[in-house]
């Protein structure tokens, strides 16, 4: 298993924890990195992206998402 595969496997940890303990911020924070390492990769450009869309958070102006 490369570095790579090990930052991911982590992040998403990070990011399944984060979530189930309801910690938005680490939760984003963990998105953003796992959209930086697919658009690093080039291994899936548009997962990166929704996963950069989903970590920023919603658009100014646009439709809010539930905090459910």
């Amino acid at each position: 298993m490369d570095r790579h595969d090990d930052a991911l496997r982590h992040l998403r940890e990070a990011r399944d924890l984060a979530e189930r303990f309801d910690n938005t911020w680490l939760a984003a924070g963990s998105r953003v990195q796992l959209g930086i390492l697919d658009v690093a990769a080039q291994r899936r450009p548009e997962q990166a992206r929704a996963l950069l869309d989903e970590g920023a958070g919603p658009e100014p102006g646009g439709p809010q998402r539930s905090s459910s």
